[in-house]
């Protein structure tokens, strides 16, 4: 059951369903005050994450794999202690194998550094 708490926050659960009705005073496809609605699903519950692997593990690299029961993203952190792992979020890092093209802001779950487009 959806309900609103005393400071206007809306509270909800897992499964609960969420309609939202709204005016669009222009949909930009020349419609005017447009009765708009939108519903959703309430997905409290984490992914189920199965099969992890490291593979092709190099001297500076290695590519981590897993699968999960529905859509999720993932974040490996690595380092050389658990108080100094890094989650690899450079602007500059890819997936891709060496000499592959980049793209600037990709997660570096290979390991892979970025140079001029190009991973190396």
């Amino acid at each position: 059951m959806v309900r609103l708490s005393s400071a206007g926050v809306l509270l909800v659960a897992d499964t609960d369903t969420v309609t939202a009705t709204y005016i669009d005073a222009d949909d930009g496809q020349g419609g005017l005050n447009v009765t708009v609605t939108a519903t959703v699903t309430v997905d409290c519950s984490p992914p189920v994450i199965s099969t992890v692997q490291t593979i092709n593990i190099q001297a500076r690299s290695a590519t981590v794999t897993f699968n999960t029961d529905e859509p999720a993203n993932g974040t490996v952190r690595y380092g050389s202690a658990c108080g100094a792992l890094t989650d690899g979020n450079d602007p500059d890092c890819v997936c891709g194998v060496r000499g592959d093209p980049c793209t600037t802001g990709a997660d570096c779950c290979s390991g892979n550094r970025k140079r001029n487009g190009t991973c190396r």
